[in-house]
């Protein structure tokens, strides 16, 4: 049965607000059961908007320019707590007040509740005294976050002032982040790659792999998640240790460690530092840092994709010049190691692309040949308004690390791979959904000599119209106009029937394919969004948009439509999954894939059953039973095979 979602997730998933869900249901873009909806239709609405496919839905959903904001009260422990920092949080944003003069008053607020600070004379506080403050940490880290303001003096007899000092904060830990993380634009959080970690998944790597006398480090620490599980295990805060960019983050983390050791006077050894450079504003930090080979223990959520200036990109890619990806996460996993002490244990929080996509090569080549990869944890998408599923990965500063077993644990199951086996692997895949089962299916593929699509096809992208309103047609208005295929308009073998037209005029799309590519005597066109590989036949010479490709293949000996076969066949598509596991079927990937050598009898069969399947006249079960048979899988692999699958 397919789940159905409420309005709210569904808004929250498309980035857009309830209102805007109307009009998309009125304007035929999304389907309402009873104001409920399909989730899966929802999630496929997304990846069209993401490829560009409902130009119109894309500009409304663009999150990188969002101003939503939104609480993220998965990660309150209570209901009750969720509801008074939406309270204070509403009435932050409805009355205008200063996100930082906001910030720094609620922190005020916590430091009266634990007696750090003399409610009775708060008048002084401006007068930067320092016998209304009990410990002289807080008294430094509150005066110089109110000197950095430049807030000037306040009237406490001011409601709005009132109101923040006096309102009842819930015990949440770290109660000023999600009160920050809440009143912070949807877009700037995109822009720089920061989200808040479930409390499960902090808990968890800390509790897993920190000891009490270690020397830690959040070098992305935000307003103190770890930082604040580092606490509960560490029992001098001396030896915490916190970086970020984002100086109201810093001031709350510091805000949280005053006050989980509470009884300790002490300077946080927070810093409002650019961890890649190591440099803050008043250059205290350089190349030559004592940070250098320092820590014991880093476990952080470094950013995912953010943006850099070019001057800053420019300075990075001079420090790490081996990443040429320029993503983020890879920056700060290469100075992490720099700053990790030999047989230290670093920790980060990371999208699963890291593991399989080619672009990130370059840090997969560093992680293998110079860390012993202890655990890699798939979690799946975790992460309120982020679509990428998150992986965990424990890793160890070792100097020999070619012996090393990694263990895996993936949903249900836990399982050892060698490190070595990523190190053979094209591109360095780090192919953690391949047990040891897996893997003696898979090598199966290759016991008969094979042949690759590499190098032995031509390849094509669907047309890019820049405005599919403008030029697409749902019905043919002139003899001018032909079918056009969309990635939706597949199925394994076919095309569905024809949906959409097209006056194919290149010059005035926005990308086109030279016209012999899609009007090739023979082609196989696929989808380029899809969980699993989908390829249809065509001799008809149709046009494709951009969510369809078109692969010619050209292997000698070797005819189109056993490639058609093994491309949708189970075991290949088993394969793919398993090495792979992406929603974009990327031309890199398939070229990868292995085309088992038949006879010519052998293949007579196969292209006679695929001759049936486009026919109608079979299903797709008796060619993988005849592959099944020719590759000599057992009764139990078989079984194993379908039921992933499925």
């Amino acid at each position: 049965m397919e789940e159905l979602i409420t309005k709210k997730k569904t808004a929250t998933i498309l980035g857009i607000s309830t209102a805007s869900v109307n009009n998309w249901i009125r304007h035929g873009y999304l389907k309402s059961y009873n104001n409920n909806f399909n989730e899966r239709e929802v999630f496929d609405l997304k990846k069209k908007i993401d490829i560009g496919e409902v130009n119109r839905l894309q500009k409304r959903a663009n999150k990188t320019s969002s101003k939503n904001v939104f609480i993220p009260d998965e990660y309150v422990t209570k209901k009750e707590f969720s509801v008074k920092i939406t309270e204070v949080t509403e009435y932050i944003l409805k009355n205008k007040i200063n996100i930082d003069q906001a910030i720094f008053l609620l922190a005020i607020n916590l430091f009266i509740k634990t007696k750090d600070i003399n409610f009775d004379v708060l008048d002084q506080l401006f007068l930067f005294n320092p016998d209304i403050f009990r410990r002289d940490g807080v008294y430094k880290h509150i005066t110089s976050w109110l000197a950095r303001l430049n807030y000037g003096r306040v009237d406490f007899n001011n409601d709005k002032v009132k109101y923040l000092l006096n309102f009842e904060l819930p015990p949440e830990k770290d109660v000023l982040g999600l009160i920050y993380q809440s009143v912070t634009h949807e877009g700037d959080k995109s822009h720089l790659g920061s989200y808040y970690t479930p409390k499960n998944l902090v808990e968890e790597l800390v509790n897993n792999n920190i000891k009490n006398h270690y020397k830690v480090l959040d070098p992305c620490c935000g307003t103190g998640q770890f930082i604040l599980y580092f606490a509960k295990y560490i029992d001098k805060p001396h030896n915490i240790y916190g970086f970020d960019i984002d100086g109201r983050a810093v001031d709350i983390a510091k805000t949280n460690l005053l006050i989980h050791y509470v009884n300790i006077d002490f300077c946080p050894n927070i810093y409002n530092l650019d961890t890649l450079t190591l440099k803050r504003s008043d250059d205290l930090f350089n190349e030559s840092s004592e940070f250098f080979d320092s820590f014991d223990f880093i476990a952080t959520n470094p950013p995912w994709g953010a943006k850099y200036k070019e001057s800053v990109i420019s300075e990075i890619k001079n420090i790490f010049p081996d990443i040429i990806s320029k993503e983020s996460f890879s920056f700060f996993i290469q100075q992490s190691y720099r700053l990790l002490k030999s047989n230290g244990i670093m920790c980060f929080v990371l999208p699963e692309a890291v593991t399989n996509v080619k672009t990130h090569r370059d840090i997969r080549s560093f992680i293998i040949n110079n860390l012993e990869i202890l655990k890699i944890k798939y979690y799946g998408k975790i992460f309120k308004n982020v679509f990428s599923s998150v992986i965990t990965v424990v890793m160890k500063k070792v100097s020999n690390n070619n012996k090393t077993m990694v263990c895996i644990e993936n949903k249900t199951k836990v399982y050892n791979i060698e490190q070595n086996r990523f190190k053979r692997n094209t591109n360095k895949i780090i192919d953690i959904h391949v047990s040891p089962t897996d893997e003696i299916i898979i090598n199966k593929l290759f016991e008969r000599e094979y042949v690759t699509l590499k190098g032995n096809s031509d390849w094509a992208l669907g047309v890019v119209t820049g405005d599919n309103k403008k030029y697409i047609k749902k019905t043919k208005i002139s003899d001018e106009y032909e079918p056009i295929y969309k990635g939706s308009d597949l199925l394994p073998f076919i095309l569905k029937t024809e949906s959409n037209y097209i006056k194919f005029s290149p010059g005035n799309f926005q990308q086109v394919a030279p016209e012999s590519k899609y009007r090739a005597p023979e082609k196989l066109i696929y989808k380029f969004i899809s969980n699993k590989l989908v390829f249809a036949y065509d001799n008809k010479q149709h046009i494709t948009l951009n969510s369809a490709n078109i692969l010619i293949p050209k292997i000698s000996n070797y005819p189109i439509k056993i490639v058609l076969a093994m491309l949708n066949s189970s075991i290949i598509n088993f394969y793919y999954k398993k090495k792979f596991n992406s929603v974009k079927i990327l031309r890199g990937d398939i070229e990868q894939l292995p085309m088992p050598i038949f006879t010519e009898k052998e293949m007579n069969v196969i292209a006679r059953i695929v001759d049936d399947i486009i026919a109608d006249n079979t299903s797709i079960k008796e060619l993988n039973n005849y592959l099944y048979k020719l590759l000599e899988f057992k009764n139990e692999e078989i079984k194993y095979i379908e039921n992933y699958l499925n």
